[in-house]
């Protein structure tokens, strides 16, 4: 997926990669807003969001190429796009020889693992 991208978007993606390893060598103290957080625009905060599932797919195919594992990666926050309210993505790499992912064979994938997960991001970034 990565090589049929424009090249606008492998730079977003590999700014977005360069950015997070940054942040990851930094010694700072892990809190639910990073510094670079006051520096960027709710659009450019935003844009990043939209860069997500890209992103982790492209990481996560290729992990999943060297380990021979698959993947499900659930992630949220609160959405500039929309007024700050709490905004999900789930991402399944991986299926069974029926063609199903972990969110189609588990019952009540909604009920049982995002809505709590909303519901342990509401009370994360309540302010």
């Amino acid at each position: 997926m990565y090589d049929g991208e424009s090249p606008k978007v492998k730079k977003e993606i590999n700014e977005y990669i360069q950015a997070a390893k940054e942040e990851d060598s930094a010694d700072a103290k892990p809190t639910n807003k990073t510094q670079s957080d006051a520096q960027l625009s709710p659009s450019e905060h935003q844009q990043l969001i939209d860069l997500l599932a890209p992103v982790l797919k492209h990481v996560l195919v290729g992990l999943s190429e060297k380990t021979s594992w698959y993947f499900t990666v659930i992630a949220g926050g609160p959405s500039p796009e929309e007024g700050g309210e709490i905004h999900t993505i789930c991402y399944h790499h991986g299926k069974t020889e029926m063609g199903h992912n972990f969110g189609n064979t588990m019952p009540n994938f909604v009920t049982r693992v995002m809505k709590p997960y909303v519901e342990f991001l509401q009370v994360a970034f309540h302010e």
